[in-house]
């Protein structure tokens, strides 16, 4: 799976991807 690196991203907005990323067992750095 490709990396996904976003730049100044609020921290719910980060949050809220990092969750859904978990859910389908993807990684958000």
């Amino acid at each position: 799976m490709p990396a996904l690196t976003i730049k100044n991203v609020p921290d719910d907005l980060y949050k809220e991807l990092k969750h859904v990323a978990e859910q389908h067992h993807r990684s958000i750095n």
